[in-house]
């Protein structure tokens, strides 16, 4: 295990991710909608009665590794992860970016095998997609559109909950509840160092098929106010505040 502190941010190695955690910064505003084209890998954790408890910034070890083996890459494990770090310190609240580019969409779609971007969902395909702008770069997969007006408090509070659930205990993927409305899945590439963008993408990608895949069947029972249940009309425990 690779461990240390080092502006006020303790840095770990363990169980395959390198981690950092920041429990001084606490996320500002709905943790399903305030992080969305956040630069980066860092998500809010959600503890009891959604209050966010840490920021995270996590990266698979497999990633720094297939950096540092890379003989393009050019440089030693240890500068890989130097520069992960700086990516993370970077990317933190008050942070800054400077000078960095994204690689061009033809390159990042060439990290990419054959159906990278598509989520086999039982109820109905997922179609991933690439942003990429010069100072932006992530992959970005649908979960739910728009929810119907009628929908149920109840309802909403089952979704929410699934959602609260899955950015805790997935790791790397960010989701979110974006300003048109759409449920979202996404990993924010914006800022990694270049030595890490292919393996990142092709890790981010995995991950993101892997989270849409096993939310789907849920999140269309819940969203679905033409199916009836009464287990579904009465709210979670966890969405119920102390009187």
């Amino acid at each position: 295990m690779i461990a240390g502190k080092r502006d006020d941010l303790d840095f770990r190695a363990r169980d395959g991710w390198f981690r950092i955690e920041d429990r001084s910064v606490r996320a500002a505003g709905d943790p399903l909608s305030a992080s969305l084209g956040r630069p980066g890998l860092w998500k809010a954790l959600v503890g009891d009665h959604d209050t966010v408890v840490a920021d995270v910034f996590e990266i698979p070890a497999s990633v720094l590794d297939a950096a540092a083996a890379n003989e393009g890459a050019g440089e030693g494990r240890a500068a890989i992860v130097a520069a992960a770090r700086d990516w993370a310190r970077a990317t933190r609240p008050g942070g800054t970016i400077s000078g960095w580019r994204a690689p061009d969409r033809e390159d990042v779609e060439f990290f990419l095998p054959s159906g990278a971007l598509l989520a086999r969902c039982e109820g109905s395909p997922r179609q991933g997609g690439i942003v990429r702008e010069d100072g932006r770069l992530a992959l970005v997969f649908p979960v739910l559109p728009r929810l119907a007006a009628d929908l149920s408090s109840a309802r909403r509070e089952w979704l929410r909950a699934l959602l609260l659930d899955a950015q805790n205990n997935w790791r790397l993927v960010r989701i979110g509840v974006a300003a048109t409305g759409e449920t979202l899945a996404e990993v924010d590439l914006t800022g990694a160092p270049h030595a890490i963008v292919e393996p990142l993408v092709v890790a981010a990608a995995d991950a993101l098929r892997c989270v849409v895949e096993w939310l789907e069947p849920t999140v269309g029972l819940l969203a679905d106010r033409t199916l009836a249940s009464r287990a579904l009309e009465s709210a979670p425990a966890r969405a119920l505040r102390p009187t």
